[in-house]
């Protein structure tokens, strides 16, 4: 298991997995409720590596390893909603993440894009500096603030309405694999 994700109102879990698969579980009994597996979207997928659910808590975004599409599954339909492109990118994604507060979705390689969910459109791309690439990317509680950390041992946090570097932080001796704003 590559990654897994609580859904906002806490009635389901996601898993995604070296198997080619995404699992949705029911959070209090631990039934397995949802599989997606390489054949649910429109191209195959090899192994999932981050997966994270929408503030509604109704769509489930999740990324593959070595891929440029972030797959966004129908919860309440079980299908493939649509896939969101990264372009001009120099990398595969990494990471993603979901507002707490709307249908906007962060996902982080080389650069780090913003996405309207709905319309399917990228509406900012903030550089990750450095030639780096963003490991992990997390949301602040209100959305306003945005952290990655970076294979450079740092840590990086965007304020999203100016666009500009809130914060760096390099204490870390290695690559910094995960990243969590405080509720």
């Amino acid at each position: 298991i590559k990654a897994i994700a609580f859904s906002p109102d806490g009635t389901l879990l996601a898993s995604g997995s070296g198997d080619h698969t995404v699992k949705i579980w029911d959070a209090a009994s631990g039934m397995l409720l949802q599989t997606i597996n390489e054949a649910s979207p429109p191209n195959s997928f090899s192994g999932v590596i981050d997966v994270a659910f929408s503030s509604d808590s109704t769509l489930l975004a999740f990324i593959n390893m070595n891929d440029s599409l972030i797959y966004l599954w129908d919860i309440d339909n079980r299908a493939f909603w649509k896939s969101l492109q990264v372009q001009g990118d120099y990398s595969s994604v990494r990471a993603i993440s979901c507002s707490p507060t709307g249908r906007m979705l962060a996902s982080g390689a080389g650069t780090i894009h913003l996405w309207d969910v709905d319309a399917g459109t990228s509406t900012a791309a903030l550089e990750a500096g450095f030639g780096r690439w963003a490991e992990t990317i997390s949301f602040g509680p209100d959305g306003r603030l945005l952290a990655f950390g970076d294979e450079g041992r740092a840590i990086k946090i965007w304020d999203i309405s100016s666009g500009k570097l809130y914060q760096t932080t390099s204490a870390h001796q290695g690559d910094v694999s995960v990243v969590v704003m405080s509720p």
